[in-house]
């Protein structure tokens, strides 16, 4: 299977992905940076958590209204008002203006645009996609994905101090770019059911009904539950990890071709980031091709098994060899998971409520982070052993709730099939 095999829609939804992930990663991730020192580090903490809520609250406002009113619409409504958002940051940040307040008021708008876009654009990618491709589909959108951070972050740590003006206009003409391709090449995936009522919709009530359905969906949540606690794992190493990292790790003195490297704590973790990143980049097609053969379910448990080794390793160890082999591990095991796993989601979510069931899914991020944030309180009362510990057993309970969504689709798929059969 490769890309030009994919529907058309598929093919431009991934390089507009391409495109808009890679310059917005070269000032978004930045950002934390330029408004504390606006407006001092409390403050920015809580205003970037304000944004974090509103975008998560958008998101589900997104994933009710694209399986109302279709995808293509959601979409182009969250791009044009992205554009307005990132033409005002620029303005914002020009040579004739400086207004930190206005862009971050215009950085929530984004929120808002990536909440009401989002469902509806992984929604379509389901929409267009089948069970034989679906897992290529996500590989590649994962990688691509990953490049498209990778150039953006080391672009934007060159440039964001001395040409925040030119990135921001930057990111403006790509939100251009982006809505022209899906307002003239894509087509709508997703024909919503007309009601045969004239009764004007209660928004707030068929939200809450069809939210409610979502959360009644057993398989879907215990495939959320499980998907959360490998995410939180990941974002352990900029949380608990960093902080246990800076403290206890003393100085390793490495000679690199003639080179001496002092490596510190905090350097390790950056280390582990990078290296991560590169695996990511340089390896994922490397594994879609060796596991080719494999049936989904092994590969989905070989991926979390090794995953879950290589993070529980990270949570205690202090020598640098051993967490560049234990990030080795990890990283193979999220490349080997990860396609699956989106794969697998397609599957449990249904056509009616596709994109609420986006909308749920994309919230698993913020979640992780809320975990990673109380293990750092839980690291304060415990040693990095006990630590590892919690995470190997998270990790395990990942895969058990993995293993139970699979049995119980196939038990599923074994009665279709049965009942297909006695007619």
């Amino acid at each position: 299977m490769r890309f030009k095999d994919f529907h058309r829609t598929i093919q431009i939804r991934l390089a507009e992905n391409f495109i808009s992930t890679t310059v917005s990663t070269m000032v978004f991730p930045f950002m934390a940076i330029y408004f504390a020192g606006h407006f001092g580090a409390k403050i920015t903490g809580i205003i970037m958590i304000v944004n974090i809520v509103i975008g998560m609250i958008a998101g589900l406002y997104g994933g009710y209204f694209a399986d109302k009113i279709g995808r293509k619409k959601m979409i182009q409504l969250s791009g044009a008002l992205r554009i307005g958002a990132y033409a005002l940051m620029a303005a914002a940040n020009s040579p004739w203006l400086e207004s930190p307040v206005v862009t971050f008021l215009m950085m929530t708008v984004n929120s808002v645009c990536w909440g009401i876009g989002g469902p509806a654009s992984r929604a379509m990618l389901i929409d267009l996609s089948t069970p034989e491709n679906r897992k290529y589909v996500y590989a590649i959108s994962y990688w691509l994905t990953n490049l498209s951070i990778t150039a953006g972050s080391i672009a934007g740590a060159f440039l964001i101090k001395s040409h925040r003006f030119e990135l921001f206009a930057a990111l403006a003409v790509s939100a251009v770019i982006s809505w022209l391709l899906v307002h003239y090449y894509i087509d709508e995936t997703y024909v919503p059911k007309k009601s045969s009522t004239k009764e004007k919709p209660q928004v707030l009530r068929e939200m809450a009904f069809n939210y409610s359905i979502v959360l009644k969906d057993r398989m879907f949540v215990k495939y959320m539950v499980a998907v959360i606690l490998i995410m939180s794992l990941e974002v352990q190493l900029t949380n608990y990890v960093g902080i246990r990292l800076e403290k206890e790790m003393e100085v390793h003195t490495l000679t690199l071709f003639s080179t001496v490297l002092n490596i510190d704590g905090v350097r390790m973790m950056g280390f582990l980031q990078t290296e991560n990143t590169i695996l990511v980049v340089t390896a994922t097609a490397l594994v879609a091709v060796l596991f080719k053969k494999f049936k989904e379910y092994n590969i989905l448990m070989v991926g979390l098994v090794i995953y879950t080794i290589g993070y529980s390793i990270i949570g205690f160890s202090n020598s640098p060899l051993l967490l560049v082999f234990a990030m080795l591990l990890a990283t193979l095991g999220e490349i080997t998971y990860a396609p699956v796993s989106e794969s697998k989601l397609a599957e449990i979510a249904d056509d009616e409520h596709r994109s609420a069931y986006m909308a749920v899914s994309g919230m698993k991020w913020n979640m992780g982070m809320v975990i990673a944030s109380i293990c750092v309180s839980i690291g304060s009362l415990f040693p990095g052993w006990a630590m590892s510990l919690l995470f190997f057993t998270m990790g395990m309970c990942s895969i058990y709730l993995m293993h139970t969504v699979f049995q119980r689709q196939t038990k599923q798929t074994d009665s279709l099939l049965q009942a297909a059969v006695n007619r």
